[in-house]
């Protein structure tokens, strides 16, 4: 008592209008997620640009106290030294130290190398299917 089962035949426009269909599910869906990767790696460089910034006014607010009382104190220590020739030696010492900050700031940020390079040749690739 074998009862044959028949197969689901789907006519030819059925399956292609199915293809289509997941082929626009499925560019919606990369849309969707190449939004939320570029919001998510515009938050992590907005958070390293902060910290890039508050070094540089800690630099700036430091650097002025600094060269001040570094180069009143050069000036002190040798006397044939004039305070503008203190200031200018303290001066470009903490120029070097902000610099110095700036640049490890900056390659932290250039390190971040967001990974929208993939979702981006994806969506091409659908792209492209799709106009074909």
């Amino acid at each position: 008592m074998a009862t044959e089962v028949e197969p689901d035949r789907q006519s030819v426009s059925e399956l292609v209008g199915g293809i289509i269909d997941d082929a626009q599910k499925l560019l919606r869906q990369q849309l969707d997620l190449f939004q939320v990767e570029l919001k998510h790696d515009a938050k992590r460089y907005l958070t390293e640009s902060i910290w890039l910034a508050a070094s540089l006014v800690a630099c700036l607010a430091g650097g002025i106290v600094l060269i001040m009382a570094l180069g009143y104190f050069l000036s002190w220590m040798w006397p044939a030294l004039t305070d503008w020739g203190g200031l200018a030696i303290a001066g470009g010492a903490v120029t070097i130290l902000g610099a110095a900050m700036a640049n490890i700031t900056l390659k932290q940020i250039h390190a971040l190398d967001p990974p929208l390079d993939q979702s981006v040749e994806g969506l091409k690739e659908n792209i492209q299917w799709k106009k074909n």
